[in-house]
């Protein structure tokens, strides 16, 4: 950003769409039904500038079970199974990231995922312990993925998704769902066009590089524990797998690409049309939250 005049301050934190609600950082980093929940409930208008990344969790069991997808038929019949059988659900929290995907997909196929009135048998624990639990017998599947503590179990195939909701949901019709966004206001965006335009340019040109070097990247042990690996074999398996979706996941952990095409903020809109449905976000979201359609380059 300094080469467009810009001088950024950046900050690490989870209390960053709080703050941003408060009137502190120009730009956060969020999800889109994050900021449309924000959006609605402050009466904030919020505009989405850039998409970063995938919503990269999954639903995991072990292979061989009943909810194995190749071993009861395929995606929609596993996650059935799961329901019928009234088998215990692990998710690492109900306002989290990845719980909205589930609840879609369960709805989709005429099925309530719910802390309440729920066909599933769900409890919560920690994001960092479902995928042991799933391993180990202790849940029948649970919400998790491999930068959740989760890589060698996964990577050795000791536990297999039913799906990724990301995945999922794009193959029923609806937008490839994300677990963090570039926003800011409008107001911002109508006043400091050029310094947005300047974030979503920096941002290209550092994904871009990402996605080149990632694999020299990761044989500094420095960057292991950021993406759950603990070994340089693990953390190269991360960037093919999360980065260069060579395996099952066809979501990227981090988008190459982060400008807003119109099929992206068409299929994001209607995620968001059907999490208002279920109530997870506000029916007012769309007089409150936009997207700003900035060129990457």
């Amino acid at each position: 950003m300094n080469e467009a005049g810009y001088t950024a301050e950046v900050r690490e934190t989870w209390q960053g769409a709080t703050q941003f609600a408060a009137g502190g950082p120009d730009f956060s980093n969020i999800g889109t039904i994050e900021a449309a929940r924000l959006a609605a409930e402050r009466e904030l208008n919020i505009a989405v500038v850039a998409r970063v990344a995938a919503n990269w969790a999954g639903m995991f069991v072990r292979p061989g079970s009943d909810y194995d997808p190749e071993v009861a038929g395929g995606k929609e019949e596993a996650f059935r199974a799961l329901a019928e059988d009234d088998a215990l659900i692990g998710i690492g929290s109900w306002g989290g990231g990845d719980y909205p995907g589930h609840q879609i997909l369960a709805s989709d196929m005429g099925l309530r995922f719910a802390r309440e009135d729920s066909d599933f048998n769900i409890q919560t624990a920690n994001y960092g312990a479902l995928g042991q639990l799933v391993a180990d017998g202790d849940l029948a599947a649970g919400s998790t993925g491999p930068v959740l503590g989760a890589v060698d179990l996964v990577r050795n195939e000791e536990i297999v998704p039913i799906y990724y909701p990301a995945d999922y949901l794009s193959e029923l019709g609806f937008g490839e769902m994300n677990i963090n966004t570039w926003v800011t206001t409008q107001e911002f965006v109508d006043n400091n066009r050029g310094a947005a335009e300047a974030l979503v340019q920096s941002w290209y040109e550092g994904t871009s590089w990402l996605h080149e070097n990632a694999l020299s990247v990761v044989e500094d042990d420095q960057w292991w524990g950021g993406i759950g690996a603990e070994s340089e074999e693990g953390a190269k398996w991360m960037v093919r797998y999360g980065l260069f979706n060579e395996y099952t996941l066809d979501s990227p952990y981090i988008y190459e690409e982060p400008e807003l095409s119109d099929e992206y903020v068409e299929g994001d809109q209607a995620l968001l049309e059907e999490a208002a449905a279920l109530g997870t976000i506000p029916e007012s979201w769309a007089d409150y939250l936009t997207y700003a359609q900035i060129p990457q380059e």
